[in-house]
């Protein structure tokens, strides 16, 4: 048995990537600590989920409460607008002071908990955590594992710095990406980009899938938004932002008839596309629900026919297995995704659907069109069921397992 410490920048309510590493090296029968941010008020120090959750406050957290608001965006604004410096009348100012508190509070907490994990192995996710990562490894003389989500100068978070933590985060990759025992990204293309980028010998794979699940057909959305059981359901489902396509979605299905849509999640364009939906008079067919809990995405998007991700262009879209496509397909859905290289080996290879650039709105259209056909549609959705133990996390996590042992 080992103990594993896995180091994450986020709450850990919505990490299935971390959720599913974490129990497949607890169920292995080593001891998990995750190591997590506790950003606010209210929000539970220890929890048990099999492993082991130690969440680190950060300096919001002693003012801070979780609201139950629209978009995400108005939670971090209310966070910001009940900061302590709110005397200070620069806003901007004072979200600085807050973001380095709250980046200071949670590295130094980061580091003391690592430590005091004493770890035999340390997993960082993503470059946020891999400095902390380094270091508690040397201190306790334990493995590294870093484990990229996504290529990290094409991420928001990257691009939304400042220039000179930009420059820092490009800095800290080039020391620190040859330190680990062992580097993970989810997609072939991101792995040849890491190793020609940094001249890396070798990079894992490990997809992030969904852990394998029968999942039946359900009526969930039928029931709730009263759609007819003739009329074919297209969901979208996760962050609700422009560029993830939320708005070319709407505009492909304006002169579409026998087609409901909804959207289910949060993200700082779901009141625009509320008013969006309303300004078209499309509120009668599309449909817009609150993120549900993890444990429950799966059956919720069971009860729709079509899986939709036309995400825009950036390297990250370009390079990666969505998640969402990858639940669609565990779900049982017909799929209609971009024509990027990993989405569309899944889609055409296995005749999930159809792949389309999300810049040609007749080309998005004719998909739609074409997929919503009775005989094409069950094809689709049976193929979709015979493949999704194909991409199910249990193919994946035996490569954690060689790793670790």
């Amino acid at each position: 048995m080992k103990n594993i410490s896995i180091l994450v920048w986020n709450d850990f309510t919505h990490d299935k990537r971390v959720t599913n590493i974490s129990k497949t090296f607890w169920d292995d029968g080593n001891n998990v600590t995750v190591i997590a941010a506790k950003p606010y008020r209210g929000l539970q120090v220890l929890e048990e989920k099999g492993f082991h959750i130690k969440r680190v406050p950060q300096f919001s957290s002693l003012y801070s409460k979780q609201k139950n608001l629209a978009s995400e965006t108005k939670l971090k604004n209310k966070m910001h607008k009940k900061s302590v410096f709110r005397f200070l009348k620069n806003n901007t100012f004072r979200i600085y002071i807050t973001s380095f508190l709250n980046w200071f509070s949670f590295n130094f907490g980061l580091l003391l908990a690592g430590i005091n994990s004493k770890p035999d192995i340390v997993y960082a996710n993503d470059l946020d955590t891999l400095t902390v990562g380094y270091i508690i490894s040397k201190i306790c003389r334990a493995k590294l594992i870093f484990d990229s989500h996504e290529i990290w100068f094409f991420g928001s978070k990257y691009l939304n710095s400042s220039k000179f933590r930009q420059l820092m985060w490009r800095i800290l990759q080039k020391i620190l990406i040859r330190k680990p025992n062992a580097v993970i990204v989810t997609t072939e293309t991101r792995a040849e980009y890491l190793k020609m980028q940094y001249n890396l010998e070798k990079v894992h794979v490990i997809r992030n899938c969904s852990r394998y699940e029968e999942v039946k057909p359900s009526n969930l959305f039928r029931d709730e938004f009263n759609i007819s059981k003739d009329t074919p359901i297209l969901i979208y489902h996760g962050s609700i932002n422009e560029i993830r396509g939320i708005y070319t979605i709407v505009d492909a299905v304006k002169t579409l008839d026998n087609i409901a849509v909804v959207f289910m999640g949060l993200g700082s364009d779901l009141i625009n596309l509320k008013e969006y939906i309303k300004k078209n008079n499309l509120d009668d067919r599309i449909f817009v629900k609150d993120a549900v809990k993890p444990e429950e995405v799966l059956n919720y998007i069971a009860s729709a026919d079509i899986g939709i991700q036309l995400f825009h262009y950036t390297f990250n879209h370009y390079t990666v297995i969505s998640n969402k496509l990858l639940e669609c397909i565990m779900a049982g859905l017909a799929v209609i995704a971009n024509n990027y290289p990993e989405m569309k080996k899944i889609v055409v290879n296995e005749d999930l659907g159809k792949v389309v650039d999300y810049r040609k709105m007749n080309d998005i259209k004719d998909a739609i069109s074409q997929v919503i056909s009775k005989k094409n549609l069950e094809k689709y959705k049976s193929n979709a069921k015979k493949v999704r133990k194909k991409y199910s996390w249990e193919v994946d996590e035996y490569k954690l397992l060689e790793l670790v042992k």
